[in-house]
């Protein structure tokens, strides 16, 4: 369990701000996709 946890972030390391840049365009997706009241 935790040697998956330190996989895990090992990935995200190498990933680096390439992955915060696609988890930050995911979360606006998330944002815009949900019906807006009104």
């Amino acid at each position: 369990m935790l040697s998956e946890a330190w996989d895990v972030m090992d990935q995200v390391k190498k990933a680096g701000a390439g992955a915060d840049a696609r988890v930050r365009l995911q979360m606006i997706r998330d944002r815009f996709s949900l019906p807006h009241p009104g």
